[in-house]
């Protein structure tokens, strides 16, 4: 030591200052000659020695860190990290990991973060656990390599989406809707990390569905229903038509499913519990797509069955309002009802159940109209 003890809060606060500048690390082989230059350069005082050796500074280093300073610590031989994260989170930082990001795709591996910092190789999972401790990454496990995306935090501060996002937004922009070919997919995540990463988004993640080269995004499942329901709505149709344009709910169900499988595999290729999400969400599109309603336990086509009850309404009452010299509203339902409750308007009973209330309702109403 020399005769004069180190000036340890100098030296600390240009240490400290450098370790920001390298995200928070301080390699003193690296910068060793930057701290002499810069301790020697300020005011000391006369009690301090003003000159700095290495040897020096390795030892006042090693009394300084956790001691005097908390957040800089030893986390190997000549290696210092200060804690940016400590007093609030360094700008560089995330936006580094922006620039990152912008020029790769949406994951990338820990080797691609040690370069783009700067880092000796023995630090990179150090980083990048405090990257992910602090939400600017989101690990993606896959087995004995691990792969990286954006971190909610790292969204929120610089507008970057994180990967489901990503793939959701694009999943709505392809063709099919909601679905993403292999090349389409392959531009969003790291291309030599593909099978292990779509492996963890299907099984770990569930933001995929794998269809054999084609990936369902569950993201964009609503607007992949609605695509779907577009495609086979000519199917269901025709199947109302058939029925009288009403039918049960275990009946829809099993019309929109058998149509769904006749126009993709889909069904085939995913569990039994996403089977009902995709075709509870073609149902949901039906409804905005063609007018497929639920009234409880029926589906209706609504708008030909609204005309088809009117239709069949006017056919009992129009004869029952041609002559009202002696007949009194009551008299008139009654003999409708017992009309309507001949009728068989749809193939099943509990539809026919259900279409007929509707006209008897219908008939009634003409009947006040008419008094």
């Amino acid at each position: 030591m020399p005769l004069r003890p180190v000036d340890t809060d100098k030296l600390g606060d240009i240490c400290i200052s450098i370790a920001q500048e390298n995200f928070g690390f301080l390699y003193l082989d690296r910068v060793a000659n930057r701290i002499k230059e810069e301790y020697e350069a300020s005011e000391t005082g006369l009690t301090k020695t003003g000159t700095l050796t290495r040897g020096a500074i390795k030892e006042s280093m090693q009394e300084i860190a956790g001691a005097e300073y908390e957040n800089l610590r030893q986390i190997r031989s000549g290696v210092y990290y200060y804690d940016v994260f400590s007093a609030g989170h360094d700008r560089r930082i995330p936006n580094q990991l922006k620039d990152l990001f912008v020029s790769t795709q949406q994951v990338v591996t820990a080797e691609q973060i040690r370069n783009e910092f700067n880092l000796a190789v023995d630090d990179v999972d150090f980083f990048v656990d405090k990257l992910v401790e602090n939400d600017m990454l989101f690990r993606i496990a896959t087995g004995s390599q691990e792969y990286y995306s954006v971190g909610s935090l790292l969204k929120e501060q610089t507008g970057q989406n994180r990967l489901e996002d990503e793939l959701r937004e694009q999943a709505k922009s392809s063709a099919p809707i909601g679905v993403l070919a292999h090349d389409e997919l392959e531009q969003i995540i790291s291309v030599n990390a593909t099978s292990d990463v779509i492996r963890y988004l299907e099984q770990q993640l569930e933001f995929l569905a794998d269809l054999d080269g084609e990936y369902l995004v569950w993201g964009a499942l609503d607007e992949y229903g609605r695509w779907l329901a577009e495609e086979i709505s000519d199917d269901v149709l025709d199947e109302f038509g058939a029925a009288g344009h009403a039918m049960s709910v275990p009946e829809y169900r099993e019309v929109v499913t058998t149509a769904i499988e006749q126009r993709t595999d889909i069904l085939d290729s995913i569990s039994r519990r996403r089977r009902d999400d995709v075709v509870d969400a073609v149902q949901d599109a039906l409804e905005t797509v063609v007018g497929i309603e639920v009234d409880g336990r029926i589906a209706a086509h609504r708008e030909p069955l609204d005309e088809e009850i009117e239709a069949q309404a006017e056919k009992v009452v129009d004869p029952l309002l041609s002559d009202l010299t002696a007949a009194t509203p009551s008299v008139l339902k009654e003999e409708a009802a017992e009309e309507i409750e001949e009728m068989r308007l749809a193939e099943t009973e509990e539809a026919n159940d259900y279409l007929r209330k509707q006209v008897r309702g219908r008939a009634e109403e003409k009947i006040e109209e008419a008094f």
